[in-house]
This record gives C-alpha cells, sequence and structure tokens, in this order.
C-alpha cells in the first residue's frame, strides 16, 4: 500500500488533517528502537510527535470494512521538517475488524495467508518481509465513523537483512473538522479512487 496510488476500494475513508491555526488538533506520537544496523530505523531510538496545529500533516486510510468498522488502518504522519513515520495494521485476512487484542505473526503482505498485516516505514524506508506482533490496546470511532483514538504497541523482525524493530504508536482526533482550505479533505464510499503517491526505498 505504501509507495503505490491507493487503489479502488469498497469503501474508503480517508481523512487528511492540515490544522495549522486551528484550535482542535489530531496527534499521534510514535516511538521505535531498532537493532544495531537495522535498515528501516537506521538503528536508531526514537520518539516523534505529530501535531497537526505545528504544521504537520496526519494522514489515516481506514479500509476493507468488517461489520461496520476497519480491518484496516493505515497512517502516514509528516511533520513539518520532513520527518516521515508510516504505520499499518490490518486484520483483513482474519475476516474480523481491527479490535482491543493481540495480533501475532502478521506479515507485510498476508494474502492468501491467513494472518493479520504489518507495515513499517521511517523516511521512505521500509521492508518487505516483516514478520511481526502486535498489540492494540485503545480503538475508539466517533458517531460518523472516523478513527478517535488509537494506541498499539509493535515487535517486528524484519528481512531478508536480520534486524528488530520494537515501538509504538499512539493517536487522538480532532474533535472538529474545519472546512478544507487548499487542505485535502476526502470521504468516499462505494469504490473511490485516491490519491498520495510515495516513493519508497525498500531493502531487495
Amino acid at each position: 500500500m505504501f509507495g503505490q496510488w491507493l487503489r479502488i476500494r469498497d469503501v474508503v475513508s480517508i481523512c487528511t488533517l492540515a490544522l495549522t491555526g486551528v484550535s482542535h488538533a489530531a496527534v499521534a506520537t510514535v516511538m521505535y528502537q531498532g537493532s544495531a544496523g537495522e535498515f528501516v530505523t537506521q538503528g536508531q531510538t526514537e520518539t516523534i510527535r505529530f501535531d497537526s496545529n505545528e504544521g504537520g500533516v496526519i494522514t489515516i486510510a481506514q479500509l476493507f470494512p468488517i461489520d461496520g468498522q476497519s480491518s484496516v488502518l493505515d497512517f502516514n504522519l509528516n511533520r513539518s521538517d520532513g520527518t516521515r513515520v508510516a504505520v499499518r495494521f490490518s486484520s483483513t485476512q482474519l475476516g474480523t475488524p481491527l479490535a482491543v487484542g493481540n495480533y501475532t505473526d502478521a506479515v507485510r503482505n498476508p494474502f492468501p495467508e491467513v494472518l493479520p498485516g504489518f507495515d513499517f516505514a521511517v523516511a521512505n524506508r521500509g521492508s518487505n518481509e516483516y514478520r511481526a506482533d502486535f498489540t492494540i490496546t485503545q480503538l475508539s470511532y466517533d458517531a460518523g465513523g472516523m478513527l478517535s483514538t488509537l494506541e498499539a504497541t509493535f515487535d517486528a523482525d524484519t528481512g531478508p537483512v536480520p534486524g528488530t524493530i520494537i515501538g509504538s504508536i499512539s493517536y487522538a482526533s480532532v474533535t472538529a473538522i474545519p472546512e478544507p482550505s487548499g487542505l485535502l479533505l476526502v470521504v468516499g464510499l462505494g469504490g473511490v479512487c485516491f490519491v498520495c503517491r510515495r516513493k519508497r526505498s525498500r531493502l531487495a
């Protein structure tokens, strides 16, 4: 999903928030720690805060709903200084919506296996061979079905060059979204094609 055009989905909800100067804020914090020499994190330990009131752009794609709730949450987080992190959690292949709980043996591309999905990138660096466990400890939606809060942790092995990443993400949405002005604010239903082509370097 990262690094490609988002394709037509049965039901897609995408909300991009760039709310500089607006009192209502969307905030996400990502922590990660990579093993020595690990490619995606460059072996670094970082805690990064993304705040739409400080010039950041927080994009969340809610995809493949099951029983009215998303089975994929796809975060693209950008700060005004150019810092970029992307995280994706998926339970589509399990046939259930994402929910509070533990998910084991997640991979980047679970199809056709019955496994959860996971992806993680820093500054467009990613891995094609993740094997990860993740735990969602908090997950809520507003009355309109848009993501309101998320708290999750993850522990991932990368490949083909061995490495490990442990990390977490927390997200809290706005309480009100202003009319867009030079922003992208899209909510689509019934097969809509979107946006955001992003090049990534991937470990071959």
